[in-house]
This record gives structure tokens, C-alpha cells and sequence, in this order.
């Protein structure tokens, strides 16, 4: 053995894990849309964290102008101003699933541009107990710092929370027989 080395410590590694998702929303709607018509959102959730992630809620601001569509056949509850999911996962990390929303444009909305938010408002781990996110705050207030699409790290976003915009007309198009 060698005189000089110490035998009194060794190196460890310890990994500590982190529960992180992130959310992000978008729609493929590039133009202006009208009025009494559908309009799909889709909310993506990342797992960014080292910690499987299951029951997570999502909850879907709907703005003014706008219900949820009896079209959506996706597994929302409506609920009024708002539209709520629970999604079982699990959601492994380093992965990311996706929930689309379909949204009616009411006939008395009008005109401008409007604002589609979501949020994750709790989630658990793998062992089913809640859990803390590292870097947001998981609620159902619509009043959280957003960044659109934003899902790094970033003083300014909470990456729990997106929103996307639309412009709506106010004009409901004809119906040609």
C-alpha cells in the first residue's frame, strides 16, 4: 500500500432528484379565425425533472368569447370559464405528452386578439405523493409572470403556465347550400 494515501474517506456521488414539468401551449391557427367556428389548442407537459410524474392536473383558461366546443372529445370538464384534466402518466423524465382542446368561437364574440392560457395546477410522483416542483409554483390562478413558450429556466415565466393568442373576427361566415 502506498504510505501517502489516506484511507479514512472515499468520493460519493449522490444524485438528488427534482420534479419539474413544464408546460407549453400552441395551435396550428395562423389567420384570423371567425366567429361560430372551432378553434384546437394543444397543451404539451414536459417532464424536465429527474422524478416520474403521474395525476397531473392541467387547467384551461377559456378566454371570454369562447366555450368549450361540445365537439372536444378529449377529456375535458368544463367548467364554465374554465376547463380541467387530469392526466394519469406517468410521464417519464426527459418526456413530454400532449392534450389537445377544442374551443368555440361564440357568435357574439368580438373582434380582436385573445388569450388562451393553461396552467398545471398539482401533480404527483411516481409513488403517488404530491409533489414540488423546483422552479414554479403549481396553482389554479391565472395570474402567474408568462412567458409565451417558454419552458426554461426563467425568472420572469412560471414554466407551468403558457398562453396563446388568436386573432377572432367578429364576422361568422356564410353558409353555402
Amino acid at each position: 500500500t502506498d504510505p501517502e494515501e489516506e484511507d479514512d474517506h472515499d468520493n460519493e456521488v449522490i444524485e438528488v432528484e427534482t420534479f419539474d414539468l413544464a408546460l407549453r401551449k400552441s395551435t396550428d391557427v395562423t389567420a384570423t379565425i371567425s366567429a361560430d367556428t372551432d378553434v384546437l389548442f394543444t397543451i404539451e407537459i414536459f417532464n424536465q425533472g429527474t422524478v416520474t410524474a403521474t395525476n397531473f392536473n392541467v387547467i384551461d383558461y377559456i378566454p371570454t368569447g369562447f366555450e368549450l366546443s361540445a365537439n372536444d372529445n378529449n377529456g375535458w370538464t368544463n367548467n364554465g370559464t374554465t376547463a380541467t384534466q387530469t392526466i394519469a402518466g406517468p410521464l417519464a423524465p426527459g418526456t413530454s405528452t400532449t392534450v389537445d382542446i377544442l374551443l368555440y368561437v361564440l357568435p357574439t364574440i368580438t373582434a380582436g386578439t385573445y388569450e388562451n392560457n393553461a396552467e398545471i395546477t398539482a401533480a404527483n410522483d411516481e409513488n403517488g405523493s404530491p409533489a414540488d416542483d423546483i422552479d414554479s409554483t403549481p396553482d389554479a390562478n391565472n395570474d402567474d409572470p408568462v412567458v409565451d413558450n417558454e419552458i426554461d429556466p426563467n425568472p420572469n415565466d412560471e414554466d407551468d403556465h403558457d398562453v396563446e393568442s388568436v386573432d377572432v373576427c367578429d364576422i361568422i361566415p356564410p353558409v353555402i347550400t
